[in-house]
């Protein structure tokens, strides 16, 4: 009964959590090639610039991988659905604000930008992600060694760094955007001698005041008449919605074992074809309810059933299926890097007499 009561607690999460995956699975589908091609999809439109499924999905997964990057942990059902809300609020503010930008022909140029990352006034965001851990000031000097070895560093890192550079120059232009708005309003002689006696005028009142308590009740005759008129002026203050009383069952619902074996089948199937495909992220993104994780990760921050084994494979080879959260896994090692925050140490033993 505990479990009974925790999934009605928690039943409009799970609605939002079902419905996110057979949107992804359904979507990815979609956007699988069909007999004459690629599909598109596009999920909303902003005058008459069109925002497809995949730049949105590109969005939101970059936003995944800092909000886990920045925090050290996934972000859960709620937190990524405020991600996709954000995600879909920005592209909207982009692309109105860019139709502006074109209009007035406001620009960022490359020297303007680089002065934004290595001038004597930096961008606030580059001030706050490159700061000297000892003082807690801007370090300009890391920032140059940073774009002097940025070829070094792996795919996560340059992109992380490009979208920073796209949030300056979006952050310089929007600037620029609000400071020509700010100039081209003035504000009338009049008006404004009008403000300053609005804010600044003074009065001497003087008032008297009796209060319905003084009135004793005997003295105020109330008719029927009365209350229907006092009525029919002020219902609409008290209109509530409709309620209605439901009765409802709860059946707990198991697999069979021959439901069991029929996903087991089922799974193994996709595991061969997995071995197979050439674009593994889009046959993931389309074939499972958990999007394709391009997250590199160290020992003991995977699931115990792949950690002890994983990090000895070979990349190509597929772990599973295995059981974890009540579904079936099948993991792929796609790729193995030493990352800058990894470390590597050989020992020498020296034998000696005397």
């Amino acid at each position: 009964m505990a479990v009974i009561q925790k999934i009605r607690n928690y039943s409009g999460l799970l609605i939002a959590v079902i419905g996110i995956g057979l949107a992804a699975f359904v979507l990815g589908d979609l956007l699988g090639p069909g007999p004459t091609g690629p599909r598109r999809f596009d999920v909303g439109e902003v005058e008459v610039t069109s925002i497809t499924y995949r730049q949105f999905e590109n969005r939101v997964q970059q936003q995944l991988e800092n909000w886990q990057q920045q925090r050290g942990e996934r972000p859960g059902p709620r937190d990524a659905f405020q991600v996709r809300q954000q995600v879909w609020e920005q592209m909207v503010e982009e692309i109105l604000l860019e139709e502006e930008f074109e209009r007035l022909g406001l620009r960022v140029s490359g020297e303007e930008l680089y002065e934004l990352i290595t001038g004597e006034d930096p961008h606030p965001v580059l001030v706050q992600s490159f700061q000297d851990p000892a003082t807690g000031r801007f370090d300009r000097e890391q920032v140059m060694d940073f774009m002097a070895n940025f070829e070094m560093f792996d795919p996560g890192t340059q992109r992380q760094w490009l979208m920073l550079e796209d949030f300056i120059r979006q952050d310089r232009k929007e600037e620029k955007y609000h400071n020509m708005i700010g100039s081209g309003y003035t504000v009338p002689g009049p008006m404004a001698a009008m403000d300053f006696s609005n804010r600044n005028a003074t009065a001497d009142i003087r008032y008297i005041y009796k209060s319905h308590d003084d009135i004793a009740d005997d003295e105020v005759e109330i008719t029927d008449r009365d209350l229907r008129r006092m009525y029919e002026a002020h219902k609409h203050r008290f209109e509530q919605q409709a309620t209605r009383s439901i009765k409802y069952a709860t059946l707990t619902v198991f697999p069979s074992a021959e439901d069991q074996e029929a996903v087991l089948n089922d799974i193994l199937q996709r595991k061969e074809r997995m071995k197979e495909v050439e674009n593994l992220e889009r046959f993931i993104n389309a074939q499972s309810h958990e999007r394709f994780d391009p997250t590199y990760y160290g020992r003991g921050e995977l699931s115990p059933n792949i950690d002890p084994g994983i990090f000895d494979a070979e990349v190509g080879d597929v772990f599973g299926p295995y059981m974890e959260d009540n579904a079936y896994v099948v993991a792929m090692l796609k790729d193995m890097q030493m990352r800058p925050d990894s470390m590597r140490a050989s020992h020498i033993l020296v034998a000696y007499q005397g």
